[in-house]
């Protein structure tokens, strides 16, 4: 073999070489996996945390987290109107404190309070039912089948309506749920044939 051809086959060893160092390296080298982006999945089996007013909510609650980022939602709204965190209309400490208790990071993103829940009294540090009653178009307010009219905002205080006539009733501020349509149901969820009016139907 000449120098030429010797010379050739070095440079062909020598790339080789070059070659499996850089897939070795690649293959070798830290990066971020798509599981082990999730922050739950950092922590070993069955690891539980503490709580805090501090914590970041999203890790769990991923799609309340995001809601907080689209303004066409009532939560991304007033977190970009008015800078509301989750802790300020989720104001329950001890309560979301005995929630999480014992929770693992890494369990099955949770939808729905279950053990708190947000207050009237949230709403209405801001909001003033009165004013909302004045303002609200009639173009939105309730309708039964006989036509009768019902202001959602000045519904009469009666003892069926307690605890069934909150905010949260009509206004879901992590979803896109339409107020009018959830009003409605909340409504005829009692009454039944879709009669607003005392007497109309239970004579």
């Amino acid at each position: 073999m000449g120098k030429a051809g010797s010379h050739k086959k070095k440079i062909l060893i020598i790339a080789v070489v070059i070659g499996i160092f850089v897939v070795c390296a690649w293959g070798c080298a830290p990066r971020m996996n798509e599981a082990l982006a999730d922050p739950r999945e950092d922590n070993p089996p069955g690891f539980t945390y503490t709580w805090s007013a501090s914590s970041d909510c999203s890790v769990c609650h991923r799609s309340e987290g995001l809601s907080m980022e689209d303004t066409h939602r009532l939560a991304g709204f007033h977190a970009e109107e008015e800078g509301l965190t989750c802790i300020t209309c989720h104001e329950d400490s001890p309560g979301l404190a005995k929630a999480h208790n014992n929770v693992a990071m890494g369990e099955a993103n949770v939808k729905r309070l279950k053990n708190t829940e947000v207050s009237d009294t949230v709403c209405l540090s801001c909001h003033s039912l009165a004013e909302l009653a004045t303002v609200l178009p009639e173009s939105v307010y309730l309708v039964d089948e006989h036509g009768t009219r019902v202001n959602p905002h000045a519904v009469p205080a009666t003892e069926g309506h307690d605890g069934v006539n909150n905010c949260s009733s009509c206004h879901e501020t992590h979803t896109l749920s339409s107020a009018v349509e959830l009003s409605y149901k909340n409504c005829t969820s009692c009454h039944h044939h879709e009669v607003f009016e005392c007497g109309s139907c239970h004579n």
